[in-house]
């Protein structure tokens, strides 16, 4: 898989809920990324959660930025239906 701005890496899910949460790791030269999404219903519909961690020497400055597109990227999916 490609993500903007990242070289091409393998991601591999470690833990799957269906319907409820996911966490996934990938290792490419240069960085290490752990990453979990949270699904919460609520009463008008439903909240996500995201965490990230990057080791490595492409790690750092980018981890906020990527959660904000990320998060945008799924609010603009969620309310296409």
């Amino acid at each position: 898989m490609r993500q903007p701005g990242l070289p091409p890496a393998t991601y591999e899910v470690l833990a799957f809920t269906d319907g409820e949460s996911f966490t996934w790791s990938a290792a490419s030269p240069g960085i290490t990324t752990l990453a979990a999404h949270v699904v919460t219903a609520g009463g008008d519909g439903a909240s996500i959660e995201l965490g990230i961690e990057w080791r490595g020497l492409l790690a750092g400055r980018r981890t906020a930025r990527m959660i904000e597109l990320e998060a945008r990227t799924f609010a603009r999916l969620a309310e296409q239906g």
